[in-house]
């Protein structure tokens, strides 16, 4: 099911975390504010953290321990366990703070008691966080492959689905689960379809408290029709009028029925434009397209701050340390333009 589905659907989820709802039902939360409470993780925050509940659960009755109030010493004990399974600082840190949110016996947060908190200093210099990617594919190549796809009025479906989803990931520097949530109902042309807004409804990774929904420009590049995203979005959308019915999401399936895809689908489409484009999809997957598009845009001069705007990212740090990677060229007027004409410069 998409993200969005409604609270009665989530309601129902979130009662599959007998554990937590011991917990609190132990702090004096009644299940209705249970309910609700549970709504603050998103769906793949509130995955990642049962597997770790389960698991210490799992772990508990071996050592025949309250995984509610336990001594400080078994959750030591538990994060060794996994630690010497070989999983990561990040991984270790997601454990420690499901156990935070579970744990209730400390009079701090269990994450932040002072022998847990040297325990995971030490898993870190032990195991350097350091980026996936150590350098990354020259955008130009698959620029280069985007526009053999041409005319777009004569490709399949499937190859401009591809099309325009990998220039829309190169000229937005958006993830897959952004580009997924592209609705046409709240689509805004301006400036003679020279610009297309998509208006966000739904909350992405970027997504905080307090903030209004985020908007993604979507720019045409005149130079060069065949690597324009307007030029494929207005054909796409032609195209999918009358296959997609009262489906309003931008992106659909290539087959019938024709219903919104997900990410994991748009995922694959990159993926497996990237691979047609000669990249190493082994090595190199979908989210790499991220790192290619910004690092495209520094090396040819977009101002940090316009690249972080356009990412979402806040901090300078999360950029420089994991995306600013060696390779291409552009113009800082405009980031989809510097992205599209690298191979000018």
């Amino acid at each position: 099911m998409e993200s969005g589905h409604s609270s009665t659907v989530e309601s129902d989820d979130s009662r599959s975390f007998p554990s937590l709802r011991k917990s609190w039902q132990e702090r004096g939360i009644s299940p209705q504010v249970a309910d609700v409470m549970l709504q603050s993780w998103r769906g793949s925050t509130r995955k990642q953290y049962k597997t770790y509940w389960d698991r210490w659960i799992k772990f508990c009755s071996r050592k025949q321990v309250d995984s509610v109030s336990p001594p400080i010493e078994m959750v030591l004990e538990f994060l060794y366990e996994l630690y010497s399974e070989g999983l990561s600082y990040s991984s270790l840190n997601t454990a420690r703070s499901a156990l935070s949110v579970l744990i209730v016996s400390t009079a701090v947060p269990v994450g932040e008691h002072p022998l847990v908190k040297r325990f995971m200093k030490g898993v870190y210099q032990a195991r350097p966080v350091t980026s996936r990617y150590s350098d990354i594919w020259d955008a130009n190549v698959v620029l280069d492959y985007l526009r053999k796809l041409t005319p777009v009025r004569k490709l399949s479906l499937v190859n401009l689905s591809i099309k325009l989803v990998l220039l829309f990931s190169l000229t937005t520097a958006q993830r897959g689960q952004t580009l997924h949530l592209f609705d046409i109902d709240h689509m805004d042309i301006r400036n003679k379809c020279s610009r297309v807004t998509f208006y966000l409804q739904e909350h992405i990774k970027q997504s905080r408290c307090g903030k209004a929904f985020p908007k993604v420009d979507v720019h045409a590049y005149a130079p060069d029709r065949s690597i324009c995203p307007i030029t494929s979005l207005n054909e796409y959308i032609a195209r999918t009028g009358k296959l997609r019915g009262s489906e309003t999401r931008l992106l659909i399936s290539t087959i019938k029925p024709h219903t919104r895809v997900s990410r994991d689908t748009v995922s694959r489409w990159i993926k497996l434009g990237l691979s047609r484009a000669g990249i190493n999809t082994n090595r190199f997957k979908a989210h790499s397209t991220r790192s290619a598009s910004v690092s495209a845009a520094m090396r040819s001069s977009v101002p940090v701050s316009d690249i972080l705007q356009r990412a979402g990212w806040s901090s300078a740090k999360t950029f420089a340390k994991y995306y600013n990677k060696p390779l291409a060229k552009c113009s800082s007027e405009n980031f989809s333009q510097a992205i599209l004409s690298s191979k000018n410069q």
